[in-house]
């Protein structure tokens, strides 16, 4: 391990990175929306270009990034509106308990996505 790791494409490894960018995106959404005011209609827009930034956008070429930044806004929910979706009823309980079980759920990536990368840079299995 080193440094200068390339991995094939497609490969198990490599579709392991994205999974795990793919879950690391979702837990910095999740803790975002969680996080937000209830009347902060917009933060699942905010949260979503911030997750990308962050998670997804570094590893994605000048076409993929206008294709996200574009779409993935206009692809977001009103805060209750994603809420109520995920928890599949309006009612104020279930939308409640769907931002409890967001946040638990990021409680249980955090760790895992942290030793996930870990082992992939001690690996040299972190591609760019």
């Amino acid at each position: 391990p080193g440094g200068g790791g390339l991995l094939k494409d497609p490969s198990a490894a490599m579709g392991l990175l994205w999974i795990r960018r793919s879950i690391a995106f979702n837990a910095a959404l999740f803790a975002s929306v969680a996080a937000s005011a209830k009347r902060d209609a917009a933060a699942p827009r905010r949260a979503c270009l911030a997750a990308y930034a962050k998670e997804l956008e570094p590893y994605h070429g000048w076409t993929l990034r206008r294709v996200y930044r574009l779409g993935l806004p206009r692809g977001m929910l009103p805060r209750q509106a994603f809420l109520a979706r995920l928890a599949a009823s309006e009612s104020d309980a279930d939308v409640q308990a769907a931002v409890e079980d967001m946040r638990a759920l990021v409680a249980v990536w955090t760790p895992l996505l942290r030793e996930w990368r870990r082992t992939f840079v001690e690996l040299d299995l972190e591609d760019s």
